[in-house]
């Protein structure tokens, strides 16, 4: 039986549910490679790829769907690959189940998220406060429909210096400060309302450290007025909204990785004609990521088959080309049959920011981490 919209509706409004969320442990996993393990994984990837072929019925019989539907869900693109496993006449009754509550969940996911960006667009605006509306939002009008790309809170960027404006503004519909010390770039703020989403108020582009951009240059030259749903918001610009989104499918580390984001670049660059690749590469110079974007373009090309055409190609680069295997980033933490020790995460970690040509803060506080546990032991 599918769930009620009531109990759904519960469901949603826990921002720390980690299955619908995704969140990967800090200890992570993956599986014991196999033909049928390979198949599911490409399955998988065409399922969420914006052309529809490549799917169907014949293929279905040859994998695995709980694994594929599991690591959609987990990789936060469980609504858009549910969409697309629906369409196979011979789903399996528990699958299609499945799929169908992801479906819902992700239209009420989707009208809370938008009432939420109406309401606290509106209170920035009577304050005062310049911004832009980042990633969700600004992504999920490229794709059918909205509910295939719910999120589940609110990315705001405003100035440093029209931060405390901002937070009283949201403090007037309710919200209340959640940002943990030492909070550097971003300040979550929680609803008291189940009818909104969490939203986070970012003082810099967090997907990508390396930035060498002011906030304030960043609202000024980067920044246009976009529809969302119906709603004239200010957003960042089709050739930036798509760099920071490839940015942020890089930024964290190997097991922070998620599809979602992956997806979001290649459905922007399927449907957005508008994008200029030597604008993207552009920007990216004046960012200071030429490395980051290239490095994310590649991935998007190996998981997608395709990428903004006419773009540079860039250096090899043999150490991320093995830390980014779709084996690495896609089973992490599943069905373990042994996890990562702590010098394989380290390495991991490590690997993966020596290919950005940056120091690997995540191997440093893993090592942290690591020496505590080390002297509270003896």
């Amino acid at each position: 039986m599918l769930p009620t919209k009531s109990s759904l509706s519960a469901l949603d409004s826990r921002e720390d549910d980690e299955h619908l969320a995704g969140r990967p442990s800090v200890v992570t996993r993956f599986s014991e490679e196999t033909p049928l393990r390979r198949r599911s994984r490409e399955f998988l990837l065409r399922s969420i790829h914006p052309s529809a072929q490549g799917i169907d019925s014949t293929d279905a019989g040859q994998i695995d769907l709980g694994y594929v539907f599991e690591r959609a869900r987990a990789h936060k693109v469980g609504p858009l690959c549910a969409n697309r496993l629906l369409t196979l006449q011979t789903l399996p009754p528990t699958v299609r189940v499945s799929a169908e509550a992801e479906l819902e969940v992700g239209r009420l996911r989707s009208r809370k998220s938008a009432f939420t960006c109406s309401a606290v667009s509106r209170v920035l605006e009577r304050a005062g406060v310049r911004f832009a509306v980042l990633k969700g939002p600004a992504v999920a009008t490229y794709y059918p429909r909205p509910e295939l790309r719910p999120y589940s809170d609110l990315d705001v960027l405003v100035e440093p210096r029209s931060l405390r404006r901002a937070s009283e503004a949201l403090e007037s519909l309710g919200y209340q400060s959640a940002a943990k010390p030492p909070a550097t770039h971003s300040f979550d703020f929680l609803p008291q309302s189940h009818a909104l989403t969490s939203v986070d108020l970012h003082i810099r582009l967090r997907s990508a450290r390396e930035v060498g951009v002011e906030t304030s240059e960043l609202l000024e030259g980067f920044v246009v007025e976009g529809s969302l749903g119906g709603l004239r918001v200010p957003v960042l610009t089709p050739a930036a909204n798509l760099l920071h989104v490839l940015l942020h499918a890089v930024s964290v580390g190997p097991f922070g990785f998620y599809l979602l984001h992956l997806a979001d670049a290649a459905w922007i660059i399927d449907r957005d004609p508008r994008i200029d690749p030597t604008e993207v590469e552009s920007i990216a110079v004046q960012w200071g990521v030429e490395r980051l974007f290239g490095l994310s373009h590649s991935l998007l090309r190996r998981y997608f088959g395709f990428g903004l055409s006419g773009a540079s190609p860039r250096k090899r680069s043999l150490v991320f080309d093995a830390t980014s295997s779709p084996r690495v980033l896609i089973d992490q933490e599943l069905f373990a049959r042994r996890r990562f020790s702590f010098p394989q995460e380290l390495l991991l970690h490590s690997a993966w920011d020596f290919s950005f040509k940056r120091p690997s803060k995540r191997a440093a506080e893993l090592a942290k981490r690591q020496l505590d546990h080390f002297l509270r032991a003896r």
